[in-house]
C-alpha cells in the first residue's frame, strides 16, 4: 500500500475545534488526541491578527498538569490570510466557523506534522 505524504494526519483526533472571531482577530483552537506509544493531548491555538506582530501558530502539549509549548510558527511565516475581523461584526459564531476554518488547514497542518517529529 503506498504512503502519502500526509499519512501521519491519520495519526490525530480532533476532540474540539472552534474558530472565533474577536473585536480584530480571528482565534482558531484545537484540541486533538495523538496515539503512538500511548495517548497524548496536543492543543493548536492560531490567531490571525489585523496587527500582524500579534498573530501566532502554536502547539502545545498536555504533560498532565498544564499545556507546555511543543512549537510554533513565527507570525512572518503563517499562511493565513489577513484578518477580517471588522468585517465579521454580522455574523454569527456558525459562520464564522464555517468561513474560516479552512484558512488555518495549512499552519494546522504545519504544526501537526511538526509535532509528530516532535513526538514520534
Amino acid at each position: 500500500m503506498a504512503t502519502t505524504k500526509n499519512d501521519f494526519l491519520k495519526k490525530f483526533k480532533s476532540l474540539s475545534l472552534d474558530v472565533v472571531k474577536g473585536k480584530q482577530s480571528i482565534e482558531y483552537r484545537e484540541v486533538l488526541e495523538f496515539e503512538h506509544t500511548t495517548k497524548q493531548k496536543l492543543k493548536i491555538e492560531m490567531k490571525n491578527d489585523s496587527y500582524d506582530f500579534q498573530s501566532y501558530a502554536r502547539i502545545y502539549l498536555w504533560n498532565g498538569q498544564e499545556w507546555t509549548l511543543l512549537d510554533s510558527i513565527h507570525y512572518t511565516l503563517v499562511n493565513f490570510r489577513p484578518a477580517t475581523g471588522y468585517s465579521l461584526s454580522n455574523e454569527t459564531p456558525q459562520q464564522v466557523h464555517q468561513k474560516n476554518v479552512g484558512y488555518f488547514k495549512q499552519d494546522q497542518q504545519t504544526l501537526l506534522k511538526r509535532a509528530y517529529d516532535i513526538l514520534v
